[in-house]
């Protein structure tokens, strides 16, 4: 298998990155004395850094094809817009600020079910490491707008648990360091 390593920097930066994004998940599951606000705000700071993470990588990683990189800053980009637009509209509904979050989650689930679906270069096991974590991250964001009634806690504790899958995801990415 001819496999393309991504420059140790980018690694290392996805790395970290995971780690904030596994964090915040931590952080809001560990202290459910927190308000739904700040919640979901350390919620949307995970994002954001998860976006950061996915644009720096398309714009820096030279081994990826065109289409792969502006597709990994287009969703980066949502991530950040659904992020920044949580931090910044914090008077907002709760129940739309927790709909922009399972978004943002189930956009990025679904990124990982595709780039470990269909990438050629991964190993296996990587690839079926991030379909179960991108499925993970899915189905917990679509929990969100099939069972409504379930707004309040328990939906931040999925969102914490999403946004923990996807920083677990980052972070593989970052170790192995495949395109």
């Amino acid at each position: 298998m001819n496999e393309i390593r991504i420059p140790l920097w980018l690694r290392v930066t996805d790395v970290i990155l995971g780690i904030f994004a596994i964090i915040a998940g931590v952080l809001v599951l560990i202290y459910p004395v927190f308000s739904l606000e700040l919640s979901i705000l350390i919620i949307a700071v995970g994002l954001m850094v998860l976006g950061i993470a996915r644009i720096l990588r398309g714009i820096f990683s030279r081994v990826l094809s065109n289409v792969k990189r502006a597709f990994s800053i287009f969703v980066g980009f949502i991530l950040l817009v659904a992020a920044l637009f949580t931090i910044l509209n914090p008077s907002f509904s709760i129940l739309l600020l927790f709909w922009i979050l399972a978004a943002a989650l189930m956009i990025l689930g679904l990124v990982r079910i595709f780039i470990g679906a269909l990438a050629k270069a991964y190993p296996r096991n990587l690839k079926y490491t991030l379909v179960v974590l991108g499925t993970i991250t899915l189905l917990l964001a679509l929990m969100v707008f099939v069972l409504p009634i379930t707004i309040g806690w328990s939906v931040i504790y999925l969102l914490s648990v999403g946004l923990i899958t996807a920083g677990i995801g980052r972070i593989i990415l970052g170790l192995f360091g495949f395109k």
